[in-house]
């Protein structure tokens, strides 16, 4: 089997496309959070200085998150339910299995 590249093989290839999938889910939606908290930057400051507990800022943080994340995640799933919805509509009534599709 020739290979596009001397000394790699189509399983090493296949290996490191699966592989960075997941590292790319994982750091995309890093680059929003660290954003929005150098945005924050001079806020944070601001309350460390006036004598806010970091454990507090931290917790702030992690809650704002987490409600923008659940938050996410419900529209999503909203999404997806009307979106398969509208698909089982505009598939033929020919095409087999359709009716064992649960929406």
């Amino acid at each position: 089997m020739k290979t596009r590249w001397p000394g790699t093989s189509a399983g090493a290839h296949t290996l490191l496309c699966c592989g960075r999938a997941p590292a790319d889910c994982l750091r995309k939606p890093a680059g929003p959070v660290l954003m929005r908290f150098i945005r924050r930057r001079r806020e944070i400051a601001v309350r460390v200085a006036l004598g806010a507990n970091t454990a507090a800022l931290l917790r702030q943080a992690l809650i704002e998150s987490m409600i923008l994340s659940i938050a996410g995640g419900i529209v999503g799933l909203a999404l997806a339910g009307i979106a398969l919805r509208v698909g089982l509509s505009l598939l033929p009534e020919t095409l087999p299995r359709t009716r064992e599709i649960r929406s």
